[in-house]
């Protein structure tokens, strides 16, 4: 099995449906004139194709600067529409929810394995 950072990979994908929510947010409140959006895919692509040094070395870097996922968004001249950002704000939310317990869950598991049953 890899010895890949788990918790740093979780760490990653929590701070990615931070920043998600954060555009969602600007989109609804209409702060910024234009439409963004979030696309992770290139990333999440050569972090795949990466060795498993390589991978941790990512998740530290990323997850050291929340900015730097500035670069993986988009911006359309399309108007933004409020019932599909809130449509994508509960579902940014809902999965952030389910990665939080499932984490919460293995550190438990975790503890368990460490100091016994309590």
């Amino acid at each position: 099995m890899d010895n890949l950072d788990i918790v740093g990979l979780v760490q990653l994908r929590l701070s990615a449906l931070e920043y998600e929510q954060k555009v969602i947010s600007q989109n609804v409140s209409g702060v910024e004139a234009e439409n963004k959006s979030v696309d992770f895919s290139a990333f999440y692509s050569s972090f795949q194709n990466a060795t498993v040094e390589d991978k941790n070395l990512m998740l530290k870097e990323i997850n050291r600067s929340f900015d730097s996922f500035s670069e993986h968004y988009t911006t359309t001249d399309k108007q933004v529409s409020l019932d599909e950002e809130i449509a994508k704000s509960i579902m940014v939310s809902g999965k952030y929810k389910a990665l939080a317990e499932g984490l919460n869950r293995r550190l438990d598991l975790l503890t368990t394995a460490i100091g016994g049953r309590s």
